[in-house]
């Protein structure tokens, strides 16, 4: 029992009732077991095992500035991680088995970065992850294997980056999921595919708001959507054959698009007529 309590005491040291330190990275303690890393702790390289053992670490934040990269195996032994936030910070890449030994986790952020490439892998084993966001970055293209075996997923946030095509193969992994939102405005994207969303049999709000599309095109075909979110592109008008296929959404959001008054007119009417928010 000694020996394990000076073991301890060589890895860990607690100021006070608010502060932990851990490997010369600093947190302020906050209740419910969260843990925000303070700014004048040396983050550069998140190292293997640099953060790990901490059993109460429910909420981890690491907003900092100075972080630019994460070794595999950073975070070990954190058995009620629930929410991991990683934010502002100068991360290029997200190697696979950054997150191997977080089963827990079910909300991650990662936006606000300078993220170019996430390996195919990266977030194996989150099998209970709820909501990833990767908004506010640089990737440009989608890989499915990131939302491979997460039942429980909910939310995707892709927003902001400089992805310019969405293709049929970007969400195939999750065919024949039920309501999982997808969130990809403020991208350059000027084309997507017909298929892109096939499969899902409900998407509760599908954002593609301030996107490059000059049309709906097919893509939303058969879709069953909850909000649809088309603000901010470069429609012009919608051919009045493809109502059925462009209005799928319970209410559709067009505004701050370059609609004719005829068009508008035209969209309204079908829309009272057939029971749907059209937004424009």
């Amino acid at each position: 029992m000694c020996l394990k309590i000076i073991f301890l005491c060589l890895i860990f040291s607690v100021f006070g009732d608010e502060h932990f330190e851990i490997n010369n990275l600093t947190f302020l303690v906050e209740p419910e077991g969260t843990y925000r890393l303070l700014g004048y702790s040396p983050a550069e390289n998140l190292t293997a095992g640099i953060i790990a053992n901490v059993e109460d670490m429910q909420t981890l934040f690491l907003k900092h500035d100075s972080i630019r990269e994460i070794q595999p195996g950073a975070f070990q032994n954190l058995p009620n991680l629930k929410d991991l936030i990683i934010q502002y910070s100068e991360l290029s890449k997200i190697p696979a088995g950054i997150f191997n030994n977080l089963s827990t986790l079910s909300y991650l952020e990662l936006g606000d970065n300078q993220i170019s490439y996430v390996d195919p892998h990266a977030f194996d084993n989150l099998t209970r992850l709820f909501s990833i966001r990767l908004g506010n970055n640089k990737l440009d293209k989608i890989d499915s294997h990131w939302f491979e075996v997460k039942p429980a997923l909910k939310y995707i946030h892709l927003a902001g980056n400089l992805i310019k095509k969405i293709s049929a193969d970007s969400f195939e992994s999750l065919k024949g999921r039920k309501s999982t939102s997808l969130f990809l405005g403020d991208n350059p994207v000027e084309t997507i595919e017909n298929d892109a969303f096939k499969g899902f049999e409900e998407i509760p709000v599908l954002s593609l708001k301030n996107l490059n599309l000059t049309s709906p095109g097919a893509f939303l075909q058969g879709l069953k959507i909850g909000t649809l979110e088309f603000d901010g592109n470069k429609f012009k008008c919608v051919e009045k054959e493809a109502f059925d296929s462009v209005f799928v959404a319970n209410t559709t959001k067009m505004r701050s698009n370059s609609l004719a008054a005829e068009c508008l007119n035209k969209i309204r009417l079908w829309a009272q007529k057939h029971n749907k928010t059209v937004l424009t």
